[in-house]
This record gives C-alpha cells, structure tokens and sequence, in this order.
C-alpha cells in the first residue's frame, strides 16, 4: 500500500461520506495514487459503512450490467482496456445511483451521462 498520515486518511475518507440527497460517489474511498479500495485495519471503523455501501452497489451494478449485456461491450471485449473482462468495473463508470428518500436504499438511477445532462 501507499503511505499516508493517518490524519490525512481519516479526514479524506470521511469527507468521502455519501450525501443522501445527491449521486452516490465513493471514489474518496479509493487511494489517490493507484484508485484501489482503501483497506487498513486504522480505518476499518470509518471505512465500514462505505464498504457495505460498495458492496450493495456491486450487486446492483451486476444486476444492471447482465441486463445490459455489459459484457459483450467492446471495453470489456478490448484487451488493451482498462475495462478488459470487467463489466463490473465498467458499470462503476457508467451507472448512476442515488439513495431512496424513504427507505435509505440505494436505487439504479440511470447512466451517468443522462445525469449529466440534466444539469445542464
């Protein structure tokens, strides 16, 4: 792993904290350096929580992906992609999920890109 003071990443990851009201975004979770999931028993409390937070996205991005059929997209079929034989990965980057108002539970909300351009 990266070094890191621990101030530094404790106060990163809980800026990391999802907002209930805006998409769920927890790439304050991952190191800045290599993008991996941040995993050290110092910020296993502060981590908790985000951890069972991506693993409840993973399986709706799954859910999402063989709908989709993500795994015949052509990044995943690239040997040469970032996105090579991971279909989960790619949903990462192409789905948009948000927090229900009233049960707290994250939702597939659409693709990013349709996001995007309804803030424009």
């Amino acid at each position: 792993g990266h070094v890191y003071h621990y101030s530094c990443a404790k106060t990163l990851v809980k800026a990391a904290d999802p907002d209930p009201h805006k998409r769920v975004s927890l790439s304050g979770c991952k190191c800045a350096l290599c993008q991996k999931w941040c995993s050290h028993p110092f910020l296993a409390d502060e981590m908790k929580g985000k951890t069972e937070l991506r693993n409840k996205l993973q399986k709706l991005v799954k859910l999402q992906a063989d709908v989709e059929q993500l795994q015949d997209n052509e990044e995943v079929k690239d040997p040469t992609s970032i996105y090579y034989n991971d279909p989960i990965k790619l949903g990462f980057r192409l789905y948009a999920f948000y927090f229900c108002s009233k049960c707290k539970e994250p939702y597939y909300g659409g693709h990013v890109e349709c996001d995007a351009a309804g803030e424009e």
